[in-house]
């Protein structure tokens, strides 16, 4: 069975689209999976199974919370692929809560650059690599012009992920694939 991660938009932020990762966790069950695990409170899932689909994952979460939310599903390598194609891997490294990737369901419009050109960047940057955005905020996504504008740009077709949490979502998916070939050759 395949490793993939599920990145589920608007789950308990700011009090709103409240899901327990317990219940989160049982929806992929419901589904199919053989092995679920949550990361923070936000939508995070990494999962063993077969044939998961956006719309089934967001029509068990809709049975279970009464709300349905956008998902995307990313393999394994295709994540750890975003995560190591980061242009700015020295300030993740560095300040991993200030740089922050956008996962992508769709290219960006033609005219996304000439968007975001008029906004006052300061020190921020951020550049385009395949279906992912990444994004340096040196003084904080928080007071960041261009990180709102991004934001706004981007609602309805991405998710973003501060580098924290990027970085533990490859290394659950590592671990959740080693035990995955572990258990294959044990059985």
């Amino acid at each position: 069975m395949s490793v993939s991660v599920a990145l589920i938009r608007g789950i308990n932020m700011l009090g709103q689209n409240p899901l327990k990762m317990a219940d989160l966790a049982a929806v992929f069950e419901e589904i199919g999976c053989a092995e679920a695990r949550t990361y923070l409170q936000s939508g995070n899932v990494v999962f063993r199974g077969r044939s998961v689909t956006r719309t089934a994952i967001r029509k068990g979460i809709e049975a279970r919370a009464g709300f349905a939310p956008r998902v995307q599903i990313w393999s394994r390598r295709g994540i750890k692929a975003a995560a190591k194609a980061n242009p700015f891997v020295d300030a993740a490294e560095a300040e991993p809560r200030k740089v922050h990737t956008f996962f992508l369901e769709r290219p960006l419009p033609d005219d996304f650059a000439d968007r975001v050109a008029s906004v006052r960047a300061g020190a921020c940057r951020y550049d385009v690599i395949g279906k992912t955005l990444y994004l340096f905020t040196p003084d904080g996504f928080g007071p960041s012009r261009l990180g709102a504008k991004i934001e706004r740009e981007l609602k309805g077709i991405s998710t973003a992920r501060n580098w924290n949490t990027v970085r533990a979502l490859c290394a659950l998916a590592d671990d959740m694939a080693a035990r995955g070939r572990q258990e294959a050759r044990a059985g």
